[in-house]
């Protein structure tokens, strides 16, 4: 029984210490106001729509002009209708945010999963 003890206060500490090296934030937003957890999701399936639909990279559809911020988050807010989360404006993020989000989507999540990109954004978007 001390045994089984010892070991489970063992694994508590290095949880603890591994949760407290890998505590580092995602800076997510500095200029856009009020974007929330929803607003992110949907801006960031946007971009797995939109590459899944054209079978290009996002940051080639971007550069050539293929594809506009503006196209993005028109599909952004309509995943958002779709989820049932009525928005009273149009989404308009900032360009730098806007920026960040592209690279986290081609840095980190290009091929996530929902459940992935939603643990993303739920643990390190602080």
């Amino acid at each position: 029984m001390s045994l089984l003890f010892t070991i489970l206060v063992f694994l508590l500490a290095i949880s603890i210490i591994f949760h407290s090296v890998n505590d580092k934030t995602l800076e997510v937003s500095r200029h856009t106001n009020n974007l929330n957890n929803d607003m992110i999701f949907a801006v960031l399936k946007a971009f797995q729509t939109i590459e899944a639909e054209t079978r290009q990279d996002l940051q080639y559809l971007i550069n050539a002009e293929m594809i506009t911020k503006t196209e993005i988050q028109k599909a952004a807010d309509e995943i958002l209708i779709s989820t049932g989360e009525f928005t009273i404006d149009p989404l308009d993020i900032d360009p730098r945010d806007f920026d960040r989000l592209v690279r986290l989507h081609d840095q980190i999540l290009k091929d996530s999963s929902d459940l992935q990109i939603r643990y993303i954004i739920h643990t390190l978007f602080k």
